[in-house]
């Protein structure tokens, strides 16, 4: 998969790349919470306020700050989209090192665990408080991105 990300993550004009790594979010979660409540924001929401999120790795993601250091993701001041951008790590990096970066988190105390990042840093995120796969149900959301960064998003 590191090719997949080294091919559309290169600089030039990126329309979708996404990373793949151990389902430790899939595996995590659903040991305590059915398939049915994973798409649900008090599940997450839960999850965050008992502390339990084996998925998080308190940096951002090993496979996207190797491409960063070797100078093969996206150019700087590129749009890049976060879904399920748990406590921000890959967002605020991206943020310091110049990218337009919007997070999706529909869990309140990730998303506020994001924001605080970003004032820290003294940085911008746009941080978008929805359910990723119900942003363009209602048209209210239509911007678009040159790279969207998805690590364990999918693997939920």
């Amino acid at each position: 998969m590191a090719s997949l990300a080294k091919s559309c993550c290169a600089k030039k004009s990126v329309a979708f790349c996404r990373f793949q790594g151990k389902n430790t979010r899939r595996t995590a979660m659903t040991n305590k919470i059915s398939q049915e409540e994973l798409d649900k924001p008090e599940a997450w929401e839960n999850a965050y306020q008992a502390n339990e999120h084996p998925w998080d790795t308190n940096a951002p993601t090993p496979e996207f700050s190797r491409l960063v250091s070797e100078d093969q993701f996206a150019t700087s001041g590129a749009r890049v989209l976060v879904p399920g951008a748990g406590y921000g790590h890959d967002a605020i990096a991206l943020a310091k090192l110049g990218y337009a970066v919007t997070a999706v988190e529909f869990a309140p105390t990730a998303a506020k665990k994001i924001l605080e990042s970003a004032r820290i840093e003294n940085i911008f995120v746009n941080v978008v408080r929805r359910n990723f796969f119900d942003l363009a149900k209602d048209g209210a959301f239509q911007e678009s991105f040159d790279c969207i960064l998805e690590y364990t998003f999918f693997c939920a």
